[in-house]
């Protein structure tokens, strides 16, 4: 994720967690996964290996939720003309001072 601003350690809950709205939501499934919240895209943060046990059964509904609301806000997007092809390139926000010069 180079150039790209870094969630901060909030927690939201599936439920809250609103797709694209912000730059900070993070929802925690475990100590090994994370989902971070963007305006241009999801991160999937950690080992997304979903095996076939009890324990990855929360991190499944997990992804699914998620993925649900997702298709429905891009369906959303691309039925008001406003889904585009690509994001647009990152803008560097200026440079910063080398701390160890």
């Amino acid at each position: 994720m180079t150039n790209k601003s870094t969630p901060s350690s909030s927690t939201a809950t599936t439920s809250r967690f609103a797709p694209f709205a912000n730059e900070s939501d993070v929802i925690t499934v475990d100590e090994n996964r994370s989902i971070e919240n963007h305006v241009g895209y999801i991160a999937l943060v950690g080992e997304w290996n979903i095996e076939r046990t009890k324990p990855d059964l929360k991190a499944a509904r997990a992804l699914r939720d998620l993925a649900q609301r997702m298709v429905e806000i891009m369906e959303e997007d691309a039925a008001a003309g406003k889904l585009p092809d690509e994001l647009p390139p990152l803008v560097a926000s200026g440079s910063v001072a080398n701390p160890f010069n």
